[in-house]
C-alpha cells in the first residue's frame, strides 16, 4: 500500500514539474513578445519628448513675440491717447472761440473748403482717431488673452508629461523588481514581429 502511495506522489510531483516548465515557457515567450512592444513605446516616447520640446520652443517664441506686440501697442495706444486728448481740447477750445467770436460761418466755410481739398476736418480726425484708439485696445485684450491661453496649455502639457514620466519610472522600477535574470537576447530576434 505505501508503494502505491509512493508511485501516485511522484507522478503529482512530475506533473507538478511539468506545469511548472510549461509556465515558465510560456513566461519567457510573453517577455519575447513584449520586448518589440516595449521598444516601440520607448521609441514613441522619445519622438513625443522631442516634439514637446519642440512645441515649447515655438511657444515660447510665440510668447515672446506676443509680449512685443503688446508693449508696441500698448505704446502706441498711449500716444494715439494723447492725441486724442490735445486734439479734444483743440477743438473745444476753437468751439469757444467760435461761439465768442461769431465767425461761425466763416469757419463752416473754411471747413468745406478744407474737406473739397481731401483734408479732414477736426472732428473726423478726432472720430478716426478714437476709433483706432478702441481698434487697438480690442488688439490688445485678444494678444492677452492669447498669450493667458497659451501659458495654461502649456502648464497642462506640462502637468501631463510629468505625470507620464512618473508613471514610466514606476513602471521601470517595477519591470527591474521583477526581473528574474539576463534576457535571450536570440530568442528576441526571433520574435519580433
Amino acid at each position: 500500500m505505501i508503494w502505491i502511495y509512493g508511485v501516485i506522489t511522484i507522478a503529482l510531483l512530475a506533473g507538478m514539474a511539468q506545469m511548472l516548465l510549461l509556465l515558465q515557457k510560456r513566461s519567457n515567450e510573453m517577455n519575447l513578445r513584449q520586448d518589440p512592444l516595449r521598444r516601440r513605446i520607448a521609441f514613441h516616447n522619445n519622438e513625443m519628448e522631442t516634439n514637446f520640446l519642440t512645441i515649447e520652443a515655438a511657444v515660447v517664441r510665440s510668447r515672446e513675440e506676443i509680449r512685443f506686440s503688446l508693449i508696441h501697442l500698448k505704446k502706441q495706444r498711449d500716444v494715439l491717447g494723447q492725441a486724442v486728448g490735445q486734439l479734444q481740447n483743440q477743438i473745444s477750445a476753437d468751439e469757444t472761440e467760435e461761439q465768442s467770436e461769431e465767425h461761425g460761418k466763416e469757419e463752416a466755410v473754411m471747413e468745406e473748403v478744407a474737406a473739397m481739398r481731401g483734408e479732414p476736418s477736426q472732428h473726423t480726425l478726432l472720430r478716426e482717431t478714437r476709433g483706432r484708439y478702441e481698434e487697438i485696445d480690442g488688439i490688445i485684450g485678444e494678444l492677452e488673452q492669447d498669450e493667458s491661453n497659451i501659458r495654461h496649455n502649456m502648464e497642462r502639457i506640462e502637468v501631463k508629461m510629468r505625470r507620464k514620466t512618473s508613471a514610466e519610472f514606476e513602471e521601470g522600477a517595477g519591470k527591474k523588481e521583477g526581473d528574474d535574470g539576463p534576457e535571450d537576447d536570440e530568442g528576441a530576434k526571433d520574435g519580433e514581429v
